[in-house]
């Protein structure tokens, strides 16, 4: 059975974009950092800037379509639910997908962060200082 997680993508006023459904290797050495890695690479702007050579997203709607067309590559493994608004805790990920991890993308100025947790435990996952990989549970 795999590890399942949920990411979710917020725009730049914090309302959900898409909840991506992922079946396996959803735990932070997997998922997490092919989140970080991806994420890592990008700025966010509004607009597209003529000569730009940096890896961009138009916003963060702009940013969720890039995400989805990265990680699915086929049937399975990957799917899209439309985003609940009616959850008042992580946990109730895990109870509805058997999610034991949910992530959360947020724009930050022109950078992005992505958030972990425990949907078991309710607790944060934190990253290293710079944002690049996730602690193991008993580095925190």
């Amino acid at each position: 059975m795999g590890t399942r997680s949920i990411t979710v993508v917020k725009d730049e006023q914090g309302n959900k974009i898409i909840e991506m459904y992922r079946q396996m290797d959803g735990y932070p050495s997997g998922m997490g950092q092919d989140l970080l890695d991806f994420v890592n690479k990008f700025i966010v702007t509004s607009g597209i800037a003529i000569g730009e050579e940096r890896i961009t997203a138009n916003g963060m709607a702009c940013f969720a379509a890039q995400l989805v067309a990265y990680f699915k590559s086929g049937a399975g493994g990957f799917y899209l639910h439309a985003p609940t608004t009616d959850f008042k805790s992580k946990k109730q990920y895990y109870k509805a997908y058997y999610a034991e991890y949910y992530y959360e993308i947020t724009q930050d100025d022109e950078h992005m962060k992505v958030r972990c947790w425990d949907t078991w435990t309710g607790s944060e996952i934190q990253t290293d200082p710079f944002g690049k990989k996730f602690m193991e549970q008993e580095e925190q």
